[in-house]
């Protein structure tokens, strides 16, 4: 969220963002971008903030007058899973108090590292789902394994295996 006076520096934050993979109108929203017009922007910024995990509001002195930019944070506040993230474009500006409880940055860097921690985390939490995934199929194809194995020894016991098809192969049922 920004005044349009702040254009500028919304396109220096979108730039970060772009940087780290995020794609405009999948995964981020800047109304630049993402409104055409004829537009009902209203609706366009209600839907992007209802879909929307992390909003990076510029704190300017021109967005302290604007109208927009409170009434995107209450928004964003109501819908209660949002990250806001206030960044002051200069250090002397008094925080609005209806953010003013949360961590605010001031730098562009600081930006830019809190995506690179994002990306850093959802990769781990995939590596690590992926690692779980790839545990539990190994244990279901060794009870398969063992299973069907079980099923060929049984057979050679019986001296069944010369009678061996594809229709004597156990179902799923059997493996279960």
């Amino acid at each position: 969220s920004y005044s349009s006076v702040d254009s500028e520096i919304a396109l220096r934050i979108e730039n970060i963002i772009k940087s780290h993979g995020y794609t405009a109108d999948k995964e981020y929203f800047l109304d630049k971008r993402s409104v055409d017009i004829g537009d009902d922007v209203d609706k366009k910024i209600s839907e992007a903030i209802d879909k929307c995990d992390i909003m990076i509001v510029v704190i300017s002195p021109a967005s302290l007058k604007s109208l927009w930019v409170p009434y995107e944070i209450g928004s964003a506040k109501r819908k209660g899973n949002v990250r806001i993230i206030p960044f002051l474009v200069h250090k002397s500006l008094d925080i609005p108090q209806y953010i003013k409880n949360l961590k605010y940055e001031t730098e562009l860097e600081g930006i830019n590292d809190f995506f690179s921690r994002q990306l850093r985390d959802m990769s781990e939490s995939i590596d690590e789902s992926l690692q779980k995934r790839f545990e539990f199929a190994k244990e279901q194809a060794y009870v398969l394994g063992s299973k069907v194995l079980g099923f060929f020894n049984n057979s050679i016991y019986k001296n069944d295996i010369k009678d061996f098809s594809i229709k004597n192969f156990p179902s799923e049922a059997d493996i279960k």
